[in-house]
């Protein structure tokens, strides 16, 4: 199965796709205009839609409205509804493995029931893809050409459903939370933010008010994102959704495994797991690796650790998607994934984490690792527009404090003239008609 989706995300087919994710990336940043910078945004939430729109995309070639859904009320039948109470039923399975026994508890039957939707979607979709077969650039157009070797025949309904069914939980959830991650942390660090909208703006895909749309990302402007591009890996890093993962079971009957000498004995049969956060965040592996860096992966062969050789070989320290003949297969759809939204959201808005997520030690304190990494809080954000919206037939801006929450200072300090100046958010920056900037603590910096 493995080797029958791998060509499924290779570089040409996914940049056949490439169109397709761009502009279901694009609704997120259509949908954020829409809801306005006042109320603050679950963004973990959010990208977990986008990223199940986006499989929705290149999996089958539909249109999963999730991320529309985030403007109106969620029915239970909705993909996205089905998909996070279906994980959160798994999630629990996990850790009661009983559970599923326990039918005097009112929440079984309700995940019972969850499950039973998902299911449902699934098959209904199942029974879509093959009354109308989607573009052969889909995964699921090479699902549907499987051959069984053992019948010589393409596969069951009964054995492809468990394959998409996986696909659409392990693909929007991870790439989804990655991406709000890779969001909280820029957050926290102005002098990131400000890299990242300088990259963006030489590129002309950052809103100014000249050009309050930039233009539409390219396939090839991808690779010219070096910096964003660091940004993600150093928060894949900081924050690997999957901490840890099976990396191998001994083959049954090839008795034990003896390393290192002798010292360390797997028994036959044993499952290994491979502990991803404790490598990416181990001091004897990384300089300062509570810190995010992500100029650390600008230096060369960065994912191994310097002067160390093992067999004859580099020994790595990065593996964001596990590493071996059972890495992820999608990992080139999840970069591409995390590249093209954050490129788009930060190209339009700014992200100010909001008041009720506490402090940095509280959103960490707030981690939840249990099939992948999240907050239990979610991801509350505000999106702010890095052009600031302005009524039509003035230059009068709206209230300053929607887009900087520190309006007080700049009335205090007169920075604003009577006349009513457009402003502009550049990165962590306001930027006056007068030629000053100003960040939004209120320091003034020249031009």
């Amino acid at each position: 199965m493995r080797k029958a989706v791998a060509t499924a995300f290779s570089t040409c087919n996914l940049r056949t796709n490439f169109p397709g994710i761009r502009k279901t990336c694009m609704q997120m940043v259509e949908v954020l205009k829409e809801l306005g910078p006042d109320g603050p945004v679950d963004m973990d939430n959010a990208t977990c839609r986008m990223s199940l729109d986006v499989t929705g995309q290149v999996g089958f070639g539909r249109d999963m409205g999730a991320t529309r859904a985030l403007l109106g009320r969620d029915e239970p039948g909705q993909a996205i509804s089905a998909t996070q109470a279906a994980l959160a039923e798994a999630e629990m399975g996990l850790i009661d493995p009983l559970r599923r026994y326990k039918l005097w508890r009112p929440d079984v039957w309700a995940g019972k029931a969850a499950t039973r939707r998902y299911h449902e979607m699934i098959s209904r979709l199942m029974a879509d893809i093959r009354r109308e077969r989607p573009s052969e650039a889909t995964i699921a157009a090479h699902l549907l050409d499987v051959v069984d070797p053992r019948t010589g025949k393409t596969l069951t309904d009964e054995f492809l459903q468990p394959q998409i069914a996986q696909l659409f939980l392990a693909g929007s959830e991870t790439t989804g939370h990655q991406a709000s991650w890779a969001m909280y942390a820029v957050s926290q660090d102005a002098e990131v933010e400000a890299k990242i909208t300088e990259e963006l703006a030489s590129l002309c895909l950052l809103a100014t008010h000249k050009s309050p749309q930039p233009r539409p990302l390219q396939w090839d402007d991808l690779k010219r994102l070096t910096y964003l591009n660091a940004v993600i890996k150093e928060s894949m890093r900081m924050y690997p959704v999957t901490g840890a993962v099976p990396l191998r079971t001994p083959v049954k009957g090839g008795g034990d495994v003896t390393l290192g000498g002798g010292k360390l004995v797997i028994p036959e049969g044993a499952v290994l797991h491979m502990p991803i956060a404790a490598i990416h965040l181990s001091p004897a592996l990384w300089d300062n690796p509570d810190r995010l860096d992500p100029d650390r992966w600008l230096q060369e062969n960065a994912e191994y650790v310097p002067n160390a050789m093992l067999n004859g070989k580099c020994v790595k320290r990065y593996m964001p998607f596990a590493e071996g003949a059972r890495n992820c297969v999608a990992q080139t759809l999840a970069q591409l994934n995390l590249t093209t939204a954050l490129a788009q959201l930060y190209g339009s808005f700014t992200f100010r984490l909001a008041s009720e997520m506490g402090t940095a030690e509280d959103v960490r304190a707030a981690e939840q690792t249990m099939v992948t990494l999240s907050c239990v809080k979610g991801m509350m954000m505000h999106a702010i527009p890095r052009v600031a919206p302005v009524r039509a037939g003035s230059r009068q801006p709206f209230c300053e404090k929607q887009f900087c929450q520190r309006r007080e200072v700049l009335q205090s300090r007169k920075r604003v003239h009577s006349s009513g100046y457009s402003i502009e958010a550049q990165g962590s920056l306001i930027k006056l008609g007068d030629n000053r900037v100003h960040n939004y603590l209120g320091q003034p910096e020249l031009v």
